[in-house]
């Protein structure tokens, strides 16, 4: 406990740095180390994709995706230049027939694609208009969610949930964890009308309070799915780069849901009018 503690206090004053400096290129820079990151314990704990120009290939896409989702006159073609990314994996494996496997490529193009286009979108919502508004909304519904089916599931859970896939999970946590996820969604509205907002706008209540429900639930969905991944390659935790907390992507397996989601949903849903 005292581990995860530690880490989670150094983890939060980065990103305190990251915010503060949310208009530049800072959040780009931290954002596609996490992402290459992320992909590379994915690739790694699948033990699938272990050949260098397939993980290069990779990490050139995960580098190349911020500049690439940003620019105006690129990010309407990502569906194509996708589509040449896994056709440039493929080609590579023509050269290794005998050796790489056709699941090994789409391995490394569906982990690859989903995560890099999950951590742009954190990128865009920090950076868009009310942007630290939206990413606390997608933290809310990651990570107190999270922390909250953790606690209630501690001192009230009696129902497993998945219990082939993560023992510890409950049906009371979950609801736990909802809830609480729903009543700092409140708190969250609240103080950014209060603090940030103020004559330029008002919050919407209705659809945060709509909204944060199910991308709560699709967090954990996110969470479980992290878990099945892991059960069947037989680890505990993606990485150890973070002490306590194990890889990037086992505190990110919510958010890479949550935020992608989120960003969906602003196309549709107006939360400050």
């Amino acid at each position: 406990m005292k581990k995860r503690i530690i880490t989670a206090a150094v983890g939060l004053a980065v990103l305190a740095v990251v915010l503060f400096w949310r208009n530049t290129y800072l959040v780009d820079v931290c954002i596609t180390l996490l992402n290459l990151l992320a992909v590379f314990e994915m690739l790694r704990a699948t033990r699938y994709v272990t050949w260098w120009p397939h993980l290069a290939i990779c990490a050139v896409y995960t580098v190349g995706a911020p500049f690439l989702y940003q620019n105006p006159a690129v990010s309407g073609k990502m569906t194509a230049l996708s589509i040449l990314f896994g056709m440039l994996l493929f080609c590579f494996a023509l050269l290794r027939h005998r050796e790489v496997r056709p699941s090994q490529v789409a391995i490394a193009f569906t982990f690859t694609t989903l995560l890099t286009y999950a951590f742009n979108v954190i990128i865009m919502l920090l950076k868009g208009p009310n942007g630290l508004f939206y990413f606390a909304l997608a933290c809310n519904a990651a990570w107190v969610t999270d922390a909250g089916a953790y606690f209630v599931g501690v001192f009230f859970g009696k129902h497993k949930m998945a219990p082939e896939i993560s023992p510890k999970k409950t049906v009371e946590g979950a609801i736990g964890g909802i809830a609480v996820s729903f009543a700092v969604s409140i708190l969250i509205c609240f103080a950014y009308q209060f603090f940030f907002l103020k004559d330029g706008g008002v919050v919407s209540y209705l659809p945060a309070m709509i909204v944060t429900p199910l991308l709560s639930l699709a967090g954990m969905l996110g969470d479980l799915a992290a878990s099945y991944i892991k059960r069947d390659c037989k680890l505990k935790d993606f990485g150890n780069l973070m002490p306590g907390h194990g890889g990037v992507m086992d505190r990110f397996d919510s958010f890479v849901v949550t935020a992608p989601l989120l960003y969906v949903a602003l196309h549709h849903i107006a939360f400050i009018v």
